[in-house]
């Protein structure tokens, strides 16, 4: 009777040997996914900060864009404007055609709005204030 212990003792030795094995090749394979899933996500960081560079970047040239867009209609219909009254008056072709070929031939005045752009400006022009101080009274 004393062969029963040792043939149970045996298998069950036998048992945590296998399962020590088995824990042991799982652990293994566990550290070599836990590294792969690692690198994937430095790999996924630096991914992630590339895009935020390119958001700011997007952020940046998106602020130029509309501050230009802005500026262009603020100060872009008075200078075509001037442009058309310049090319009209001085009867300037290169920049009429120069409007024209741009689709901009509405800027070019015609004759009677020239005149009364001309009526506006010397209403609004004041008249030039050639006197000086009144001199001062020497004792």
């Amino acid at each position: 009777m004393k062969i029963l212990p040792f043939i149970i003792a045996t298998a069950t030795s036998l048992v945590a040997l296998i399962l020590g094995v088995v824990y042991y090749t799982n652990g293994n394979a566990n550290l070599i996914t836990q590294s792969d899933i690692q690198q994937k996500q430095q790999k996924i960081q630096e991914l992630n900060d590339t895009i935020d560079l390119q958001n700011r970047e997007f952020q940046r040239q998106r602020q130029v864009i509309e501050q230009g867009a802005a500026i262009d209609q603020k100060f872009g219909p008075p200078i075509l404007r001037d442009i058309g009254i310049l090319a009209a008056q001085n009867k300037n072709e290169k920049l009429k055609s120069l409007l024209i070929r741009n689709k901009m031939e509405t800027f070019i005045p015609t004759a009677e709005q020239l005149k009364q752009i001309e009526e506006q400006i010397k209403k609004n022009t004041p008249p030039a204030d050639n006197s000086a101080k009144p001199p001062a009274d020497k004792p």
